[in-house]
């Protein structure tokens, strides 16, 4: 993360009073590529870093278990999120799009992910969910069914009111640092 990087201060700036914004980050523990010479674990604790040095509020990590699974080495990422103080979500186990796979895989994804949140976020309230894509499925059914899986698993959904794409400048951001 680039040095005096200030997450999301401006639209801090622009709400009007008693409005709030939740700050969230997806796909922990890791998101594209590396900027050459450095780990997860330095921009995690970047991350980390600033949002402390802002005094941001509670912000959840919603967590792909699957990069675990992948980069065993990346879990020092959720551990270190958690001891900071941050509480983790699921984003599904491999950010299945349920706009292209069926209802019934897609729940075995999420529970898939369980394991990690539970081992990562002992006695926390893990079960906050952001659908990988913001895609809540492409027919009325799925949508239905998911929602129904959620709400009986007690799972709340995490919406996104405000969001910039910021995730469209890791791999341009990786390439030329």
């Amino acid at each position: 993360m680039p040095s005096g990087w200030i997450p999301c201060a401006w639209c801090l700036l622009a709400l009007p009073a008693g409005a709030q914004v939740a700050l969230t980050f997806d796909d922990l523990p890791s998101h594209g590529p590396l900027p050459p010479g450095m780990t997860r674990v330095e921009i995690a604790k970047s991350v980390i870093d600033t949002l402390r040095k802002f005094q941001a509020p509670m912000v959840y990590g919603f967590v792909n278990a699957k990069l675990v699974a992948d980069r065993p080495q990346d879990a020092e990422v959720l551990k270190m999120w958690t001891a900071a103080g941050f509480p983790l979500g699921s984003h599904a186990f491999s950010h299945m799009d349920l706009a292209t796979n069926k209802a019934e895989d897609f729940e075995k994804d999420i529970a898939a992910n369980e394991a990690t949140l539970r081992q990562f976020f002992p006695g926390g309230d893990w079960h906050w969910f952001r659908y990988p894509y913001l895609h809540e499925g492409d027919t009325a059914e799925k949508k239905h069914a998911i929602a129904a899986y959620l709400k009986e698993h007690r799972y709340k959904v995490a919406e996104v009111t405000l969001s910039f794409g910021d995730y469209a400048g890791n791999d341009p951001y990786a390439r030329c640092v």
